[in-house]
């Protein structure tokens, strides 16, 4: 089955083409982001984070999952951990390579150090409010949505529910273009923290529908979302400007 073959959007041969590609990912469902631990700590310095020592000690074998970031969900009981958590998953986004986004982190990692955007976010996504925590997060200065939904889907790994904040980058805008859905339909709304907040129930649902109609029991919202993110990744470039704009 090719993208062609669900442009329209239906949904049984969408989750069946999200479990054919999941199948072969639950092989390997959390592969390792590797980073250079001596640019992070350049960058911590310059941007006078002070929480940047432990979140290398945390990180001191210079690789960080999603299992990783759950560990430091669970532990980040206070503003300090809120900060970790971010800095961590901000590493996780950029890995060895972007090194054009190192003026946009440091400037986020200044705000977020003596600012409580963190806690008004992470608030909203413990109260289930994701439309707020995306208000909320995009606040944060020098991140696009690629970068704050990140921190959003760090902090929600704790959570003990299926519509858990995911990360939304151009990949997965590009995937959920070419697959036929569309945020802006689905929302109602051009608003974009509405189409976020519709973005994460159809994930939800399709988590759903891959468990009942494929049998992947262990699937849930997140590993859609990192479907996603792959599938996207042999979308034409020039086919992606389109995909959040139209969609």
């Amino acid at each position: 089955m090719a993208w062609a073959d669900i442009a329209d959007g239906s949904s049984g041969q969408i989750v069946a083409y999200l479990g054919r590609h999941l199948r072969h990912q639950l092989r390997s469902p959390d592969p390792p982001v590797w980073f250079v631990s001596s640019t992070s700590q350049h960058w911590f310095e310059e941007s006078g984070f002070r929480e940047g020592r432990d979140v290398l000690l945390r990180l001191r074998d210079d690789s960080v999952s999603r299992r990783r970031l759950r560990q430091l969900a669970q532990e980040a009981d206070d503003l300090a951990g809120l900060r970790q958590l971010f800095a961590a998953s901000m590493i996780w986004g950029r890995g060895k390579s972007n090194g054009r986004m190192k003026p946009h982190l440091i400037r986020a990692l200044r705000e977020v150090g003596s600012t409580r955007l963190l806690e008004a976010s992470a608030l909203s996504v413990r109260h289930g409010d994701l439309a707020a925590a995306y208000e909320e997060a995009r606040q944060i200065p020098g991140l696009g949505q690629a970068f704050f939904t990140k921190w959003l889907f760090a902090w929600g790994l704790t959570l003990d529910t299926q519509q858990r904040p995911l990360v939304l980058d151009e990949n997965v805008k590009a995937a959920l273009w070419e697959l036929g859905w569309s945020s802006r339909e689905a929302a109602g709304s051009a608003r974009l923290a509405l189409r976020y907040e519709a973005y994460v129930r159809r994930a939800s649902f399709w988590a759903e529908a891959l468990d009942r109609e494929e049998g992947l029991h262990s699937v849930d919202g997140a590993a859609v979302e990192y479907a996603l993110f792959c599938l996207g990744g042999s979308v034409p470039r020039a086919q992606r400007f389109r995909a959040w704009s139209r969609g």
